[in-house]
């Protein structure tokens, strides 16, 4: 298999992720996650204080999703608030046994992130009757070094 977009997205607290959850979302954002902080003098005049390598604006993952969970993926997925995890976003190789497939990903890959996964409230809701199945809507955070 070749690297290519998926319904799902890799998620754990191993490295490489290897438990797999189902995204059910309207469009991707791929809007980065950037390190400004923006002040005013007492004189009114703005200073920003921004993050940058070369020049260059330093940018991180900020992703936000919503899984489709059953029960036990949904207790899974709430005992990994506050955690480092490591995320393999949509866009990955699924060849579990091929040359650049899952299984030789790390952090140090271009496909894994690290990342810490956090909850709003109200982001885990059930999707029947019977609470069998659950919208999660998890907001991760990336958590790698700037180098």
């Amino acid at each position: 298999m070749a690297v290519a977009m998926h319904d799902h997205i890799h998620l754990d607290t191993a490295d490489p992720p290897v438990e797999t959850y189902a995204v059910e979302h309207g469009s991707l954002d791929a809007t980065p996650g950037v390190a400004v902080v923006m002040e005013r003098a007492v004189t009114g005049k703005l200073h920003i204080h921004r993050l940058e390598s070369g020049g260059n604006i330093v940018q991180f993952l900020a992703d936000r999703l919503q899984l489709r969970a059953t029960r036990a993926e949904k207790d899974t997925l709430i005992a990994l608030a506050g955690k480092t995890v490591y995320y393999a976003p949509h866009y990955h190789d699924d060849d579990e046994d091929g040359a650049g497939s899952l299984k030789a990903w790390s952090a140090a890959s271009v496909y894994v992130k690290r990342a810490v996964a956090m909850f709003q409230p109200g982001s885990i809701v059930n999707r029947d009757p019977l609470a069998e199945f659950w919208f999660v809507a998890i907001a991760l955070t990336d958590d790698s070094a700037v180098t």
